[in-house]
């Protein structure tokens, strides 16, 4: 008697494959939605890594507007976001130069981020409970699980446009690159009255328009010219309400420059999940707050 192949299913959990390779004995629940993976298509997970001391405004703007405007499965399919903190040694050495340097654990900065996010960004952005050095690794096994399970899934960096110079851009991406000018602008960009003019980056073509469907933001996309798999899409915002001038290290310095009574309402309109921040500050004491 033959063996019964069973039919394949074309759309699988992500979560499934995450917890293949997830190979740390806690128990993870990335996503309140499950995330699913085509057979038919490329899945792409956006991954975002920062130092986030602190996370601000900024950030969360980056990744919603990204994400927003390329989860279209018959388009990028991006299926999910994860934001992965650099670990502590890594952040002592940026500050070490600072008039005042603002450490924050990596635990307190995963907690900032954490509560910056809301139940419906939870369905599609996971914070990686671990830093950056336990990534890669991690990276490697979920695009092989899925792979036996004869899924496509690939890794696209998101960079704000300030590593993304057209006469320099960055290629840090297992797969591609993401940007947007949604925060801050971007040196490739002109605007003018018909739409962007988009300057051409260093080894990449000429951009190129993505049609989509509905009213949403314009999409352009490039590809390196040695290596046409390897993409930069460009989410442009039409109209960005974003102070540019928003920073992690113009925060640190509001910190170390403003009295505690003053505070909470200097970086309420900057920083994520400011209260908490405050709190984490007292609780650190040391002349951080006055």
């Amino acid at each position: 008697m033959s063996d019964v192949l069973l039919p394949q299913k074309e759309t699988v959990p992500l979560q499934k494959f995450i917890k293949k390779a997830w190979v740390k004995e806690t128990t993870i629940t990335p996503f309140t939605a499950e995330p699913m993976l085509r057979r038919s298509k490329k899945n792409r997970i956006i991954y975002y890594i920062g130092s986030f001391n602190p996370p601000h405004l900024g950030h969360l703007a980056l990744i919603s507007h990204v994400f927003q405007n390329s989860k279209d499965p018959d388009e990028y399919n991006a299926i999910a976001v994860i934001v992965l903190a650099h670990a502590e040694g890594w952040v002592k050495r940026k500050v070490s130069g600072d008039d005042s340097p603002l450490h924050l654990t990596f635990d307190e900065r995963l907690r900032l981020l954490e509560a910056s996010i809301t139940k419906q960004q939870r369905d599609w952005l996971w914070i990686f409970p671990v830093d950056v050095g336990g990534w890669w690794g991690f990276q490697g096994r979920l695009i092989n699980a899925c792979a036996r399970d004869g899924f496509v899934l690939e890794f696209h960096e998101l960079l704000g446009p300030d590593y993304v110079q057209a006469s320099q851009p960055k290629s840090s991406g297992l797969h591609g690159i993401v940007t947007s000018n949604i925060c801050r602008p971007a040196d490739f960009v002109s605007s003018q009255d018909t739409g962007p003019h988009l300057i051409q980056l260093t080894g990449y073509t000429h951009w190129e328009k993505i049609e989509r469907r509905g009213d949403n933001e314009d999409v352009y996309m490039c590809r390196h010219t040695r290596t046409p798999e390897y993409t930069v899409r460009f989410v442009y915002a039409k109209h960005s309400t974003m102070n540019e001038d928003i920073s992690s290290t113009q925060i640190r310095k509001t910190i170390t420059d403003t009295h505690s009574s003053e505070l909470l309402s200097k970086i309420s309109t900057v920083a994520l999940s400011p209260e908490l921040l405050l709190r984490i500050l007292h609780e650190k004491g040391g002349g951080l707050v006055g």
